[in-house]
């Protein structure tokens, strides 16, 4: 059986993009509470755990619509993904406890990034990424937010790593380039740079 929080029948299918605002019948709808007792993802490159952790939710949450729409939209806000449409199917003991199936939409990673950082091994830095989260792979969408979720979690690396205040001086930024020439960045290099105003 599948519950709707939105028509009022047993069944809810929305779309969320990047951007785009929650749709929602009235307050009370949108406020009413389900459990997640299970999570299932489908159409991404990314395993469902990562999809999941850029949600921040997890089986056993309470949520409702206006939380998961938040949820979904820090998904989105990666760069890694466009659009999830998701629906919660409920389970036979229970019309407020749910499946929540999310299916995603990911946005083409067309580039190659590297990280050149003096002082820092390449191999040391990406294998640190990949037991983060191995959503952190060397071919990445070149789109402003993907960079700066690479850039904020380089960041950190750099801060567990003999530098505590290392974004108080300095920022990660990246060199977009096309090996054919064309408009379209398919080479990323990630570095440091000092941030402005400090010598």
């Amino acid at each position: 059986m599948i519950m709707d929080f939105l028509f009022g029948v047993f069944s809810i299918f929305l779309s969320l993009a990047a951007g785009q605002d929650a749709k929602e019948a009235t307050a009370g709808d949108a406020q009413k509470l389900v459990k997640i007792r299970r999570i299932l993802v489908e159409g991404s490159r990314l395993s469902a755990l990562s999809v999941i952790h850029l949600a921040q939710i997890k089986a056993g949450d309470e949520v409702n619509f206006i939380k998961l729409h938040g949820a979904l939209q820090k998904v989105t806000q990666s760069g890694l993904i466009s659009n999830i449409d998701f629906e919660y199917e409920s389970l036979p003991d229970s019309e407020t406890d749910v499946v929540l199936h999310m299916r995603c939409t990911d946005v083409k990673p067309t580039a190659t990034a590297s990280i050149h950082i003096p002082k820092v091994s390449e191999e040391e830095l990406w294998a640190w990424l990949a037991q983060v989260d191995p959503l952190f792979t060397r071919e990445l969408p070149p789109t402003e937010a993907a960079i700066r979720l690479y850039s904020n979690w380089i960041a950190k690396f750099m801060e567990s790593h003999g530098d505590p205040k290392f974004q108080d001086n300095f920022a990660v930024t990246a060199d977009a380039s096309s090996s054919t020439g064309g408009t379209v960045p398919d080479r990323l290099v990630l570095k440091v740079v000092k941030r402005r105003g400090l010598k």
